[in-house]
């Protein structure tokens, strides 16, 4: 069910990002401006970042997902 969705939305959304800002801001090279991550890396960072730990163990598990819906990744700090 949700796959006329997904297909309408997010596999075409960075080339109507892109239309949608230069119509708003011609002349600026949003493609340069975009980074796009995937679904659960993304995540993983909003948990790990925040958090007071220099390490960590990050699970992360949803019912959408581009591909899967439960990782696990290893948050790292890197020195400065």
């Amino acid at each position: 069910m949700a796959m006329p969705l997904w297909i309408r939305e997010k596999v075409f959304q960075r080339s109507i990002l892109k239309r949608e800002l230069t119509t708003l801001l011609p002349g600026v090279d949003w493609e340069s401006k975009f980074s796009f991550t995937e679904h659960h890396q993304s995540h993983a960072a909003s948990a790990f970042y925040p958090s007071p730990f220099e390490e960590a163990a990050v699970l992360t598990i949803d019912g959408v997902g581009e591909w899967t819906t439960t990782s696990i990744a290893i948050g790292k700090r890197q020195e400065a």
